[in-house]
């Protein structure tokens, strides 16, 4: 009687469990010469190969039997084991990792991970990716792991310098998919949940990236940054109180954390908690007294709450730790325009602790200031020259800049070159006569131009405060624009005329007056009246031991009107 071939595969496998290696190799033999790559009939003559000592016959059988049928898992094992048997542990690793690219897996398969020490393999390919990662070649680590990763799919390394490397070049969408392969591998990587929520959040997919930062917090619920990555998202959920707590978890954990520090000053800044921002700060450069980033952050609060001398200092401090800090130099250069007639003079460069001049690189805000220190203190043609500048910088310079920063300097770039198209009067000999003129950018409407009051002649001295309007004059509170004209005000001769135009009555509807009239649930028309009365009262008030003789001018801003563009 004629078996078929699963019969006579049967016959064999019954008469191997018997021990009768020669009737199973009769049987194995005979299923193989009807069909050569039958995947159980080779997989088991090489075991009866590797039973009588012929090991490099039995890699044969394996290799065909794996050849036609990737899925069983004992076919990997048995050649791995002859490839070890034999000391070529390289192949046999090589042939493992090909197992787990087609899923192999299960507690034999571990223990040969540890036995084949496939950890340190992987780590041995790693170590000249990393080396170029470390030297900024992110493109090149890019090209290199993506090709690596073909060959290692298992290799939640490689993923993750693909992750980090593409998140680098801001290629957000690349790095998910390479972090979430890592977590596909590795579903307790707490690292690589915390890389996942630091790249969902760059792209804003802010519910997203809470989710990663809790689990890799659950994972590791002792680690500071990952505490950190998880305020940074309430930060920008807009969950501000949370932030605080987790951004002080952060700080508990790790102490000296300076990243944390600095996230949450910045976060009690924007909650108008300045106090307790100044200290956070004050903390951090204990920490790191050499943080130009701290200095300068520092000295933002000081100007908020008018400590304007603190404020130049730790400006002053940033700038020399780092020269080429732009916020830096434009908070002193700012300040410095506005505080001092002698400093006026020198707008456009700041001096060091030895006295020397430091080159401000061509920043188009920075050119600005520059343009109206030089503009304040009657230097006209230096003036133009600074426009001049500011007119070659390129539209990619100035979209470099924040958008208030380029609204404010596209304006006063606009405002002086239209100042400056009229001749200001020249000095006029026996004129010594004065009027100060304070007030936010109005003020240089006739900056330096005469005036004749009652049969005597005044020439115009400009005294500018950035930004300042009524409002913030009214308030009760000292600020920074109180500061300002403060110091305008003490460094004036008593007995001073003074014309003051800070405006205004802004009508806009969605902004101003008719805003906040909302927001308040307030008439608009008590809103206005309060905050003009207590602008005049805080000048009646300061002018008590002065005896100046004010001038109030009005400035309104636009009215707004539905038939109106």
């Amino acid at each position: 009687m004629e078996l078929t071939l699963d019969q006579a595969l049967q016959k064999g496998i019954e008469a191997h469990k018997a021990g009768n290696i020669r009737e199973a190799d009769r049987f194995y033999t005979a299923v193989i010469r009807a069909q050569p790559s039958h995947p159980d009939a080779n997989h088991n003559l090489g075991v009866l190969a590797v039973g009588v000592g012929k090991l490099e016959e039995a890699l044969s059988f394996f290799k065909t039997a794996l050849e036609a049928n990737k899925t069983v898992a004992q076919f990997w094992l048995s050649y791995i084991d002859t490839l070890l048997k034999l000391d070529r542990k390289e192949e046999a690793r090589e042939l493992f990792l090909q197992a787990k690219n087609v899923g192999a897996k299960g507690d034999t398969f571990d223990k040969l991970e540890k036995q084949l020490n496939i950890e340190e393999f992987y780590k041995d390919q790693l170590k000249p990716l990393l080396q170029l990662y470390t030297q900024g070649h992110f493109q090149d680590t890019i090209k290199e792991t993506q090709a690596l990763s073909k060959r290692y799919p298992y290799n939640p390394g490689i993923w993750n310098l693909l992750g980090a490397s593409a998140a680098k070049l801001g290629q957000v969408d690349h790095a998910i998919n390479a972090f979430q392969a890592v977590l596909k591998l590795q579903p307790s990587n707490a690292n690589a949940y915390n890389n996942l929520g630091t790249a969902l959040t760059k792209i804003g997919r802010l519910t997203e990236a809470q989710e990663a930062y809790k689990t890799a917090i659950n994972l590791h619920p002792k680690s500071p940054y990952f505490h950190n990555g998880l305020a940074n998202v309430l930060t920008k959920k807009g969950d501000l109180k949370a932030a605080e707590k987790i951004y002080k978890k952060a700080i508990q954990i790790k102490p000296d954390y300076f990243e944390a520090h600095n996230n949450l000053g910045l976060l009690l800044k924007d909650r108008k908690m300045y106090t307790q921002a100044i200290e956070v700060f004050q903390n951090i450069l204990k920490i790191k007294p050499d943080s130009a980033f701290s200095h300068n952050n520092l000295g933002a609060l000081f100007k908020i709450q008018g400590e304007l001398d603190k404020a130049i200092m730790s400006f002053k401090k940033a700038n020399l730790i780092q020269p080429k800090l732009i916020k830096a130099v434009d908070n002193l250069l700012t300040l410095q325009i506005q505080l001092s007639e002698r400093l006026i003079k020198d707008a456009g460069t700041v001096s060091n602790s030895k006295n020397t001049k430091l080159n401000i690189i061509e920043n188009p805000k920075i050119i600005i200031l520059q343009a109206i220190g030089s503009f304040l203190s009657a230097q006209f043609d230096l003036t133009k020259k600074h426009l001049l500048r500011f007119k070659k910088i390129s539209r990619d310079d100035l979209r470099t800049l924040e958008p208030s920063d380029r609204e404010f300097s596209i304006a006063y770039y606009v405002f002086l070159t239209a100042l400056l198209k009229d001749p200001i009067c020249p000095e006029r000999p026996n004129t010594n006569s004065f009027i100060y003129h304070i007030g936010e950018s109005h003020c240089l409407s006739f900056a330096h131009e005469f005036v004749n009051i009652e049969h005597k002649e005044y020439r115009i001295l400009p005294r500018i405060t950035f930004g300042a309007k009524a409002y913030h004059l009214s308030q009760s509170m000292r600020n920074e624009f109180k500061a300002i004209t403060e110091r305008h005000l003490d460094n004036i001769a008593n007995g001073s005329i003074i014309f003051l135009s800070f405006g205004e009555i802004d009508c806009r509807l969605h902004e101003g007056f008719i805003a906040a009239a909302v927001k308040r649930d307030t008439q608009a028309e008590l809103l206005i009246t309060s905050t003009v009365q207590k602008y005049l009262e805080w000048f009646i008030l300061y002018n008590r031991e002065k005896g100046h003789t004010f001038y109030f001018f009005n400035v309104p801003a636009p009215i707004y009107e539905e038939n109106v563009s």
